[in-house]
């Protein structure tokens, strides 16, 4: 009887150990939204022409910007889940697409302390994604929907 009970408790053990080995990678590799934008400005650039357009919460919220950030890689989710490189200063993140399709960049909720000279550009807007199309561009214009900074890693700025 005593046999029975251990290879009971050692197959329970090991059943055990298995299901954790498994569950515990799918559960760190959920995505968390790092920014998430919508844009209230459409830029259409043709070289020889530059059309901007304003756009109302409808259209803008089609339009939405979303960056995910999973395993320490960022994904462009609201452009096919494309994979993006990080790069930061005290003033701006730069998300870029590994592919070249393109680029969001956002401001720091905290850039007025950073010392960069702020513009009405910077005091209007939070972010531009740009997207290059052959030689022509889509720029898009907008503010953010999260309160958080666009970086896990950032310090929250006291409001």
């Amino acid at each position: 009887m005593q046999t029975n009970s251990r290879r009971v408790f050692g197959f329970g053990l090991v059943l055990t150990l298995l299901v954790a080995a498994v569950a515990a990678p799918l559960a760190a590799a959920q995505p968390t939204t790092v920014f998430h934008g919508r844009p209230g400005l459409k830029i259409s650039e043709g070289g020889m022409e530059r059309v901007p357009t304003m756009l109302n919460e409808a259209i803008g919220a089609t339009l939405e910007v979303v960056i995910t950030e999973e395993n320490g890689r960022y994904f462009w989710a609201s452009r096919q889940n494309t994979e993006m490189g990080a790069v930061s200063n005290s003033a701006f993140t730069t998300f870029i697409a590994l592919n070249g399709s393109g680029y969001v960049r956002v401001k720091s909720e905290n850039i007025a302390e950073t010392g960069f000279r702020v513009t009405p550009t910077e005091q209007r807007f939070d972010y531009v994604e740009h997207i290059p199309l052959g030689l022509n561009s889509v720029i898009y214009y907008g503010n953010r929907l999260e309160p958080e900074p666009p970086l896990a890693t950032a310090a929250p700025t006291p409001r």
